[in-house]
């Protein structure tokens, strides 16, 4: 997640990334929800999206970015309500 990080902080963004448990992503969405506020634009990569993903059937984020596993390859990206931040 560092170059969505750096990406977003260079537009005078706050942004961080942050560790979740790794087991089920069910039992890593209450961290996800404890560290992400509603209101914040919320996100993830592969396992990070999934858990972002369920967590916004709980709490109202302003938006949710998902960054597909083949992002890398394809430039493929699934967003909802705005358009997403890439890195460069």
């Amino acid at each position: 997640m560092r170059p969505y990080v750096k990406a977003l902080q260079a537009r005078k963004l706050t942004a961080s990334a942050i560790d979740l448990p790794r087991s089920k992503a069910e039992r890593a969405v209450p961290v996800f929800i404890e560290k992400v506020p509603a209101g914040a634009i919320a996100g993830g990569h592969s396992y990070g999206g999934r858990v972002s993903s369920m967590a916004a059937i709980q709490v109202r984020y302003a938006a949710l970015h998902r960054t597909l596993a083949g992002d890398r390859v394809s430039g493929v990206t699934a967003f909802r309500r705005i358009g997403s931040i890439r890195p460069g």
